[in-house]
């Protein structure tokens, strides 16, 4: 699920929320206990700084990790605007 809200041209604001399942091995025709069921959870900030560059942070995390990496991630970006569409 991804709800945005956009505040003014280039200036918004985003959620994140997933969930997934699946992946499960098998040796000699039986299923092992690893059956995945993970989820994530994260958000968004992007802002403009000047007519064509902005600026955005992001955070993650796995909120429910069965199998796999349990992570948090911050991001920061530089974004610019190549092209003559604004």
């Amino acid at each position: 699920m991804h709800v945005l809200r956009t505040f003014k041209p280039r200036l918004w604001a985003a959620f994140d929320v997933n969930f997934y399942s699946g992946g499960r091995t098998s040796v000699d025709g039986r299923p092992n206990l690893d059956l995945q069921k993970n989820s994530r959870v994260g958000g968004t900030f992007s802002f403009p700084v000047g007519p064509r560059q902005s600026l955005k942070v992001a955070y993650s995390r796995g909120a429910l990790t069965t199998i796999g990496a349990d992570f948090h991630s911050i991001v920061a970006a530089y974004q610019y605007l190549w092209g003559a569409g604004l």
